[in-house]
């Protein structure tokens, strides 16, 4: 007696396997929502880059406490942020940085935690979404030893 093995079965949920498997494949997060400015990024930038990199510390000599100023740094190797473009911006590339890969100013923050996933997540969406950094006070971040003038 001749056994007929049948692997169309076998096959559709294999491949539905492999296809629920790529889906989960990790890249570049998506934009799902809106990130605004004081909610998400500020603080993130404020705790994890303003201590190294401001107007008093200006580590790789420059500062996020404005956006002129985070912006201003064009020379090699490229642009800070890039509005729109985060793999084109050195922000993206340095918070992504694994530990281990390079060592030195690639690694940031360079002392203390990396950014948790939803922060580089955060960080990613609101480049995509063209960086937008509001003016006057709200886009101002200040070091933690720095008065708040009003």
């Amino acid at each position: 007696m001749k056994t007929t093995l049948h692997l169309p079965c076998l096959g559709a949920s294999a491949l539905a396997l492999l296809l629920g498997a790529c889906s989960q494949v990790p890249g570049p997060p998506q934009a799902v929502r809106s990130i605004d400015f004081v909610e998400d990024i500020k603080p993130i930038l404020t705790n994890q880059c303003l201590p190294c990199h401001n107007n008093q510390v200006n580590f790789g000599r420059f500062s996020m406490e404005t956006e002129d100023k985070a912006l201003l740094r064009t020379k090699d190797p490229g642009p800070f942020i890039v509005p729109g473009f985060p793999e084109g911006s050195r922000l993206w590339q340095v918070v992504t940085q694994a530990h281990g890969e390079r060592q030195g100013e690639d690694r940031m923050p360079m002392n203390g935690p990396r950014l948790t996933d939803e922060e580089k997540q955060a960080i990613y969406q609101w480049i995509e979404q063209g960086a937008p950094w509001p003016d006057g006070e709200p886009g101002h971040l200040r070091t933690i030893t720095e008065p708040n003038q009003a």
